[in-house]
């Protein structure tokens, strides 16, 4: 913990002000100089784009805002990255970055619009791409994303998408959404085993996570474990000197990981994405003359039970109907450290990457081997570098 949080951030407002952010970040003395400086300067940058109420009116129900008061080194040098990626699209007269902006600030679109088009800039960008977002005309289909390679002179055009959850699964994604961010990104951060049991009323959520907070206060000031248990959680937070108690707590428990354990459900979203008829829509708004490509978001839940086979299996029989489809690719990102790797097969990619500690970015793409839509073998290697 730096010895400046509780100094600087002396009430929960405080820690939605930009200037309380900056001066929190010059202390940061744990950071080497160099990120700390460029740390500083992409809170100051952010700050002028985003405006002055940003944190105030979205805090952490806005991936910026968790990004931004989550200040553990790996997320300060993601920020960073993320920012760097601003800086170059604003700088690129012809991105329309102000089109990009609109996306990136309000609530209702920041998940898939506002995230999903940086980290895709990101990818392409690194290649040597230049980025573009088309102004929206009404009442005419219009692609989400231009990536134009100077070298060949080719473009492709990108639909970005997610799937959205509803009913029952909405609700326990949700409930473990706010349980997870509770105990990862928001300080004190300390190790921890939190088994949900049932669904958690919406009036019951703040006297659970008040709760949560007495217990982290008492394990942390008295350097030992505490657990507790209620009709909704059964929880043990321990301080990093009592991790080993945490352990052995956890296999009394049943072997219990250590982490945040939400209720069940059925993860896998192929059959979804058909039900949805995703595919399909997302095609209509593509130039039916040029290469495209469809980016869908999904849970994240999803690649803990991927299955690559089964995937291709009932997802290429759409995909090949669409001759302007390069293919689609399926990410998302997973807070479960894994090995990575990456490999081709037949044309379809998978790939596994840390983005920061213990995040891993988790990416398919599924190849449309019946596309008629001319693209050249050099940009189609710089999309597979992309996804790297």
């Amino acid at each position: 913990m730096n010895e400046h949080y509780f100094e600087i951030f002396n009430h929960d407002k405080a820690t939605r002000k930009w200037h309380k952010r900056i001066e929190f970040a010059e202390k940061m003395d744990e950071l080497p100089i160099k990120v700390r400086e460029e740390y500083i300067q992409s809170l100051k940058f952010l700050n002028d784009e985003l405006g002055k109420g940003f944190l105030k009116v979205s805090g952490y129900s806005h991936f910026l805002g968790k990004r931004v008061m989550n200040w553990a080194p790996p997320e300060v040098e993601r920020l960073n990255t993320f920012v760097k990626t601003l800086r170059d699209i604003k700088a690129d007269k012809e991105s329309n970055y102000p089109k990009l902006l609109k996306k990136l600030i309000p609530r209702d679109t920041y998940r898939i619009e506002g995230a999903s088009f940086v980290d895709i800039a990101h990818s392409y960008i690194k290649q040597g791409f230049r980025v573009h977002f088309p102004h929206e005309i009404q009442g005419k289909k219009t692609h989400d994303i231009e990536v134009y390679s100077p070298r060949k002179k080719e473009t492709i055009f990108i639909e970005v998408t997610y799937l959205e959850e509803s009913g029952n699964r909405k609700e326990i994604l949700n409930n473990f959404n706010r349980l997870y961010h509770k105990l990862h990104h928001i300080p004190p951060n300390l190790p921890h085993s939190c088994l949900q049991k049932v669904i958690i009323p919406e009036e019951e959520f703040p006297h659970v996570l008040n709760k949560i907070q007495e217990l982290e206060n008492e394990a942390y000031e008295k350097t030992t474990i505490v657990s507790y248990e209620d009709e909704y959680i059964d929880i043990a937070i321990a301080h990093p000197e009592a991790k080993e108690k945490l352990m052995k707590w956890c296999k009394n428990k049943g072997n219990r990981r250590a982490d945040v354990i939400g209720l069940s459900f059925d993860p896998d979203e192929t059959k979804r994405i058909l039900a949805n008829n995703k595919i399909k829509f997302e095609v209509e708004q593509l130039d039916p003359k040029a290469p495209g490509l469809i980016y869908i978001q999904v849970n994240a839940l999803h690649f803990l039970v991927h299955d690559a086979e089964r995937t291709i299996s009932l997802l290429a029989p759409e995909i090949n109907k669409y001759p302007n489809l390069i293919g689609v690719v399926l990410h998302a990102e997973i807070g479960e450290f894994r090995e990575e790797a990456h490999g081709i097969y037949e044309g379809h990619f998978f790939g596994r990457k840390e983005m920061c500690h213990g995040t891993m970015r988790n990416l398919f793409f599924i190849y449309n081997d019946k596309r008629t839509v001319p693209v050249s073998d050099t940009l189609l290697n710089h999309m597979y570098q992309s996804f790297l």
